[in-house]
């Protein structure tokens, strides 16, 4: 026997318009979610601040994060033409990246007002999105600069792990 609970009990999926859809490439997707997730909120004084700022258009998708102090955007090159902005929970945003799905197995991306659901070939992730205004950061990065630096970015990210592990020790 298998005890459980009477399918009745448990609410009842959001209805998605399967017109509206966005697909990406799941390892790009996470690989975007990765680089910016760090950077949200753990204060719920902002509850925007707490979630990843997803953004598609031109092409593109862009992530950002930011808890007032510090702000992480990446943007990856993608194949869709809709122009659409929300923001998700970062523990939603966790779970996605827990998935264990093939980098290149595409994500259906389906939303509505309230909510979003993440389909890859073989599981759903449905999160509800936090409503509110995000704060404009596009001008707080700098489109110039007085000085242009060209790193392999493998070499700086192993001398920032190494000069963190000194970092900790003379704390």
């Amino acid at each position: 026997k298998l005890k459980g609970f009477n399918s009745n009990e448990y609410p009842k999926l959001p209805e998605m318009d399967h017109n509206k859809v966005l697909k990406v490439p799941f390892g790009k997707l996470t690989q975007a979610i990765k680089q910016t997730v760090f950077a949200v909120s753990k204060s719920e004084d902002k509850p925007i601040l707490t979630g990843v700022k997803l953004e598609f258009g031109n092409n593109k998708l862009g992530c950002t994060a930011t808890d007032s102090h510090r702000l992480a955007h990446q943007e990856i090159h993608i194949d869709s033409e809709v122009k659409e902005s929300f923001v998700i929970p970062s523990s939603s945003l966790s779970e996605l990246m827990n998935l264990k799905e093939g980098d290149s197995a595409i994500v259906d991306i389906y939303y509505t007002n309230n909510f979003i659901a993440f389909v890859t070939p073989n599981r759903s992730l449905y999160s509800r999105l936090i409503e509110g205004i995000y704060p404009n950061t596009h001008s707080l990065i700098p489109t110039e600069s007085k000085a242009t630096v060209t790193l392999e970015t493998q070499l700086l990210i192993d001398g920032i792990d190494r000069a963190c592990v000194f970092s900790t020790e003379w704390k």
